[in-house]
C-alpha cells in the first residue's frame, strides 16, 4: 500500500511545485499598474519648495525642512502603515516600539502626498507611529538644524 503511494506522491509533489510557479509569474504578470503609477506621482507630488533643504532620505520617505521652517514628510511610495501620525519627542528618546511620555502630536501624515508639520526647531525626534500596528514606524533625529534658517 506504500508503495503506490510514494509513486503517486513521485509525480504530484513536481506538478504542485510547478503549478505553484506558474501560479505566481501569472499572479506577478496580472498586477495592476495603478499601483506603480501612484508610485510616480507619489514622486512627482513630493517636490522640494524653494529653499528646502532634506533632513533625511529613507527609501519609503523623505523628511525636509522648509525655509519657513516647518517639516515636511514626502512620501516616495504609499506607506504602508496603517494610521500614521507623526510626533517629536526630546532628542534623548529611546528605540522603544511605544512613545515617550513628552512625546507630542504633529499630527496624521498622508500615506501618499506629501506633508507638512509644524517645528519649534529645537533638536528632537520625529517619531512616525503607526497607531493601526501599535508601535514606531521609524524615528529621525533633528539635531544641530538651527529652526531651518
Amino acid at each position: 500500500m506504500i508503495t503506490p503511494l510514494r509513486r503517486r506522491h513521485r509525480w504530484l509533489a513536481p506538478v504542485a511545485f510547478l503549478g505553484a510557479l506558474l501560479g505566481l509569474g501569472a499572479g506577478l504578470a496580472a498586477r495592476p499598474t495603478e499601483l506603480v503609477e501612484r508610485a510616480r506621482q507619489a514622486r512627482a507630488a513630493g517636490r522640494l519648495p524653494e529653499g528646502a533643504r532634506v533632513i533625511a532620505a529613507r527609501p519609503h520617505y523623505t523628511v525636509a525642512l522648509t525655509a519657513a521652517g516647518r517639516l515636511r514628510l514626502m512620501p516616495e511610495l504609499a506607506l504602508d502603515a496603517p494610521d500614521l501620525l507623526v510626533y517629536s519627542a526630546s532628542a534623548a528618546a529611546g528605540e522603544a516600539e511605544q512613545l515617550p511620555s513628552d512625546a507630542r502630536l504633529l499630527g496624521p501624515a498622508s500615506p501618499t502626498t506629501a506633508t507638512e508639520f509644524a517645528w519649534d526647531g529645537r533638536d528632537a525626534t520625529l517619531i512616525l507611529y503607526s497607531l493601526g500596528h501599535r508601535r514606531r514606524f521609524d524615528t529621525v533625529l533633528l539635531r544641530g538644524l538651527e529652526g531651518g534658517r
